[in-house]
């Protein structure tokens, strides 16, 4: 993460203006949308945490989408401090930050090249994680061709994807690669798999299945060999893991699970994730989301176990969405008790 700690007041307002213009210039595109946010308080969850100012942030994206070409640009800069606003730090590099351009030559070829425009399967599919739908996923970031030319007469679409490499050549990797497969059947059930190597000892695979992607429940149930958790934090010799979605029209549910093991003496980690959102008020939507992490599920009393409760209500009207709620952060250990942090997260989202 490259910060910027020092910094002025038209130093502020001149990035204020780059993003701003940015949106203004694609203002015929599918999607361009500016998001101002503000965490009003914070509290880590450690014991005698400060409640102190949490920070401001402005998310600008846009999504220019054309027969042959589209860009997929997001610039977010963030104000925080880490030492209770004695100094403060600019954060221009972070997850939301990337910029993404495709190009298809013929309707059955896709070519993508960029920083951040997909998520590697499986755990990219959490409903209640990241609300993102069930599909084949074949990669992240780099260079991506993807090839449909088959989807019309056999359901098979296939992918190949590298990555941008961190150490290339070096003593234990020569080339990142991911290839993926997937197979869309006329009665509405998925499959897919994908793998990944290095050329020199470090290979992962993983496959799923999928069903109702355009009904009322829809669900996906995946497999990893040698992959990470949810959070692509936690690597695993095995995962496994599900996700559901009831979309009932007055509320939708959302479902996660997932569990690894990494062996019969290592770590098995395990993630749970529910959200709720009703939609019987008009532009009113109040939403949950729980998720549940313990760091090893075998042996419990000795693992890390956090919880994140996240209420929020959204406000929809028109071009703009206002969301207003709190995040309460839980984490227990075997050696201190249950510490509670929070936030309280507030943010104005407007669509040109």
């Amino acid at each position: 993460m490259k910060t910027f700690k020092h910094f002025t007041l038209k130093t502020l307002i001149l990035g204020l203006m780059v993003l701003f213009a940015a949106g203004v210039g694609f203002s015929e595109a599918n999607e361009v949308f500016n998001e101002i946010g503000v965490n009003a308080i914070t509290r880590d969850p450690v014991e005698n945490g400060e409640v102190v100012f949490g920070g401001v942030y402005n998310d600008t994206g846009v999504k220019l989408d054309l027969e042959r070409f589209w860009v997929d640009a997001r610039v977010r800069m963030d104000l925080f401090s880490l030492n209770e606003w004695e100094t403060a730090e600019i954060n221009l590099i972070n997850n939301k930050t990337h910029i993404n351009a495709g190009f298809r030559p013929f309707k059955s070829m896709d070519f993508t090249l960029g920083t951040d425009y997909d998520s590697i399967l499986p755990g990219g599919y959490m409903y209640a994680y990241n609300d993102v739908i069930p599909n084949a996923r074949y990669g992240n970031t780099g260079f991506t061709y993807e090839y449909t030319g088959l989807k019309s007469l056999l359901g098979l679409t296939m992918a190949m994807n590298i990555p941008l490499q961190n150490k290339m050549f070096s003593n234990d990797n020569v080339i990142e690669m991911n290839g993926a497969v997937c197979y869309e059947s006329p009665i509405g059930i998925n499959l897919g798999t994908r793998f990944y190597g290095n050329w020199i000892d470090d290979f992962s695979m993983a496959a799923f299945v999928s069903g109702g992607a355009n009904s009322r429940i829809s669900w996906v149930a995946g497999y990893t060999y040698k992959g990470k958790s949810v959070d692509g934090l936690t690597p695993a010799d095995h995962y496994i893991d599900t996700s559901t979605n009831f979309a009932l029209g007055f509320i939708d549910i959302s479902t996660d699970f997932e569990i690894g093991f990494k062996g019969i003496n290592n770590a098995s980690p395990m993630y749970n994730g529910i959200q709720v959102a009703l939609n019987i008020f008009d532009s009113i939507i109040p939403k949950m989301t729980v998720m549940y992490n313990v760091s090893d599920a075998k042996n419990f009393d000795s693992s890390v176990r956090t919880m994140v409760l996240h209420p929020r209500l959204l406000l929809e009207k028109d071009n703009y969405r206002i969301s207003v709620g709190t995040e309460l952060l839980f984490v227990e250990t075997a050696t201190s008790d249950m510490e509670v942090g929070f936030s309280v997260p507030i943010y104005l989202k407007y669509w040109f």
